[in-house]
């Protein structure tokens, strides 16, 4: 009796790591830092109500994105943002402009929020919170019926799965000082979107996270093309999105491209907005052949449809 119950005990924390794994694959955190008031330093904290930066939008559903745009003079000193606890890239755009992009994640839930930016120096910080309201998407649920290996990944991929977790969760820390891209991002495929961004998946009867980008109908062997320029960071085989390529533009900004039949690009590369970087299929945990495609700012997953309305 005692033997049966430790089996079931033994069997129950196998199915929550694997399900942790799966969850945290394209996921990565950092523990919220001190805000500046808390640090223990004689420099002066002062909030203001207004210092020269605004928000492209008021409200914004979750898994969406909002711009910040900040005009205030060099005499304000230097610039930083927080949102949700989490440190935003500040950079220049090539019109002249200083803006930062503020990812809300898809399990924010709706109400108020505060986007925090923060000027000053050494002797001096000045502190506007600029309030951002955050509406539920209504994302929809979605059923589907895939290989049960690739719900319950056999032990003997336990390894490979954190592995390729710890390595992508390295790769979105990763801030490349640098704008990449040059004008609009586009769609990798001209096509119908198959499956929308934010959809509860029900794998085979279980639920089992959220979708993380969009699927466009592909079939076999369609050319896949780069959204913007920018860098070749992955370009790998990974247990749950096949033959993977994710390309970094620069400030935190990547976009995925997933279930390909083959790459056509290797990490490092340098390439250009529209450029080939694979074919399409169905590689990985894949119901059919499709592209998996997916944007990342600031470590969080947000819709890609979103963020071409606003990154232009």
């Amino acid at each position: 009796m005692m033997e049966k119950k430790m089996r079931g005990s033994s069997k129950k924390l196998y199915l929550v790591f694997v399900a942790i794994a799966f969850l945290t694959l394209f996921a990565c955190g950092s523990a919220p830092k001190k805000d500046a008031a808390e640090l223990s330093s004689p420099v002066a904290v002062s909030p203001v109500k207004d210092i020269g930066a605004a928000l492209s939008a008021e409200e914004a559903v979750n898994g969406s994105v909002v711009l910040l745009k900040i005009v205030a003079p060099d005499s304000a000193g230097e610039a930083s943002v927080e949102y949700e606890g989490r440190e935003l890239p500040v950079f220049p755009l090539s019109n002249g402009e200083t803006v930062s992009l503020v990812p809300v994640p898809f399990d924010r839930k709706p109400g108020p929020s505060v986007v925090k930016v923060r000027f000053g120096d050494i002797t001096e910080i000045k502190i506007h919170e600029i309030p951002l309201r955050v509406l539920d998407g209504g994302y929809p649920s979605e059923v589907l019926r895939v290989d049960p290996k690739q719900i319950k990944p056999p032990k003997k991929y336990i390894k490979r799965i954190m592995r390729e977790s710890r390595e992508i969760g390295a790769l979105y820390r990763r801030i490349t000082p640098a704008v990449l891209w040059n004008g609009p991002f586009r769609m990798p495929i001209q096509s119908a979107i198959t499956s929308s961004y934010g959809t509860r998946r029900v794998y085979n009867g279980e639920v089992n996270g959220f979708h993380q980008g969009v699927d466009l109908k592909a079939a076999r062997g369609t050319p896949v093309r780069a959204s913007a320029g920018g860098v070749v960071a992955m370009a790998k085989n990974l247990y749950f999105t096949g033959w993977t390529v994710i390309l970094d533009h620069g400030y935190g900004i990547f976009t995925v491209y997933g279930h390909m039949n083959k790459l056509k690009v290797r990490r490092g590369a340098k390439v250009k907005a529209g450029q080939l970087v694979g074919l399409s299929g169905m590689t990985g945990r894949s119901s059919g052949p499709h592209l998996h495609w997916g944007v990342v700012v600031s470590r969080v997953k947000i819709n890609p449809l979103e963020f071409m309305k606003v990154v232009k």
